[in-house]
C-alpha cells in the first residue's frame, strides 16, 4: 500500500474490468485504476502471476513487482520491475532476471540499501 493505493498481485482477473494478475485499488474512491496500468505480459506460453510487490527502500514513489512475466506493456521486463507511483510508468531493474521470483527482500550494506532477490525458481526443458 501506498498512499490511497492498494496494489494487489497474483493469478487472478477483476470483473468487469479486464485487470489480471496486477491491479492498483483506489481505497478512498472505491475503485480499481483500470486505466494507464500497462498489462504484465507472459513469456511464450507461460502465464503471469505476480507473487511480490514491495515499495523500494531506495527510491521513492518506487513499487517494485516481481514473479513471472517477460514484459510490462511494451517494455521488456523479465521477473521483476518497478512502478513508478507518480509517473504511471513501468522501469527496468538492469536486465531483469532469468527465470520467476517467488519473494524479495531488502539489506542494506555500507548504508546503502539494495535489493536481493529471494528464491528464483527456474525451469528447465528437457
Amino acid at each position: 500500500m501506498q498512499g490511497t493505493s492498494l496494489f494487489i498481485g497474483g493469478e487472478f482477473t477483476a470483473p468487469s474490468t479486464g485487470i489480471a494478475n496486477f491491479a492498483i485499488y483506489d481505497l478512498v474512491r472505491n475503485t480499481w485504476a483500470s486505466s494507464g496500468v500497462p498489462a504484465l505480459q507472459p513469456a511464450s506460453g507461460a502465464s503471469v502471476v505476480v507473487r511480490s510487490i514491495s515499495t523500494s527502500t531506495a527510491k521513492a514513489n518506487a513499487v517494485i513487482v516481481a514473479g513471472s512475466f517477460a514484459q510490462a506493456g511494451s517494455l521488456q521486463c523479465h521477473a521483476i520491475c518497478s512502478w513508478d507511483v507518480v509517473g504511471k510508468q513501468w522501469n527496468t531493474l538492469g536486465n531483469g532476471i532469468q527465470g520467476d521470483i517467488a519473494s524479495v527482500a531488502y539489506a542494506e550494506v555500507s548504508h546503502r540499501p539494495f535489493l536481493s532477490v529471494i528464491e528464483i525458481l527456474m525451469y528447465c526443458a528437457e
